[in-house]
């Protein structure tokens, strides 16, 4: 499975997020996860999306290299920021 959306980058415009790309178990290992991969990112291009992105751990050294292999770069300067919706609560609790 390829789970992706759109977003809209300011420097950019249209992208693609692509948030999970599962392969079960039992398939991996059969080329499917390059298939996934390869069918999202021509369905962007076809698309006419400027740019397609997602989050990779850097603990993962076999999707890094993987996605570098493919022409993907990984930055390395920009962090993810999350809030977890205890996070959100206390944050607006000490707005009020």
């Amino acid at each position: 499975m390829a789970l992706f959306y759109p977003r809209f980058s300011t420097w950019k415009g249209p992208t693609f997020h692509l948030e999970d790309l599962i392969v079960s178990e039992k398939h991996k290992g059969k080329g499917y996860g390059t298939q996934l991969y390869t069918a999202f990112i021509r369905h962007a291009h076809n698309a006419g999306v400027q740019r397609i992105e997602w989050n990779v751990l850097d603990w993962n050294t076999p999707a890094v290299h993987f996605y570098e292999k493919s022409g993907a770069r990984v930055l390395q300067d920009w962090n993810t920021v999350q809030m977890d919706s205890q996070a959100m609560k206390n944050y607006l609790t000490k707005k009020n």
